[in-house]
């Protein structure tokens, strides 16, 4: 029976011979241009808060995403309609509205849109950013 020293030294051998035998490594000619570069994935769009505050509370939003301190009157409503927007709200009230939103590929009114299906964080996303306006005076009457 082989020691346990000469039992190890067999596996390690074996292991480095195993190792050595793999695959041939590929020649490549000198001059041959490189090969193609793998796919690299697209980096994350920027984010977007009319889709961000859909699912996430604006102050939970990162920075960057959510609405600036100086924003406008003008953007916090836009910003506050194209989430309605994204859920497919015709904007059939605010022809306006629905010009600036029919610019946008994404857009896509949905005859089936039901204010009762507006979940209550994005109600409260709404109700947050209408607050701002109305705190800065700005709001149409």
């Amino acid at each position: 029976m082989p020691s346990r020293s000469t039992s190890l030294l067999v596996c390690v051998l074996g292991w480095t011979l195993a190792c050595a035998t793999g695959p041939e490594p590929e020649v490549i000619a000198p001059g041959t241009p490189p090969a193609p570069a793998e796919p690299v994935a697209p980096a994350a769009p920027a984010c977007e808060p009319c889709v961000a505050m859909l699912d996430t509370p604006l102050a939970d939003l990162p920075d960057g995403c959510g609405v600036p301190d100086d924003a406008t009157c003008d953007e916090i409503d836009h910003l506050r309609n194209c989430m309605y927007a994204r859920l497919g709200y015709d904007f059939s009230d605010n022809p306006s509205w629905r010009e600036v939103f029919d610019r946008e590929p994404w857009y896509a009114p949905d005859p089936a849109f039901r204010w009762e299906d507006v979940t209550r964080l994005q109600k409260r996303n709404a109700q947050i950013l209408w607050d701002r306006v109305e705190r800065r005076r700005c709001a149409k009457r």
